[in-house]
């Protein structure tokens, strides 16, 4: 018995580490393949934004708030903003 479990426990191990190694080479292949599919969606402008919100806190009534929201173009084409309206 004991010769048993030191032949095929070794046996089984390694066929886990194979499967599971397979398993995780899938996974970045499809993640690969997805990055690239998102690339060619983003063949013509992208706007990057260093922040999507920003919280003024408390201000006073009649009292000026200012933000600026930086961006920048990661696409390959002019980006061209329209219509821009506050939420």
């Amino acid at each position: 018995m004991k010769r048993t479990c030191k032949i095929l426990l070794p046996l089984f191990l390694l066929l886990f580490v194979f499967t599971w190694s397979e398993v995780l080479s899938a996974e970045n292949q499809k993640k690969k393949q997805g990055e690239k599919s998102e690339e060619k969606k983003t063949g013509g402008p992208n706007i990057l934004f260093d922040e999507l919100s920003y919280d003024f806190g408390k201000t006073p009534q009649n009292q000026v708030a200012k933000h600026t929201f930086k961006f920048k173009n990661t696409g390959s084409d002019v980006l061209i903003i329209e219509k821009v309206k506050a939420g």
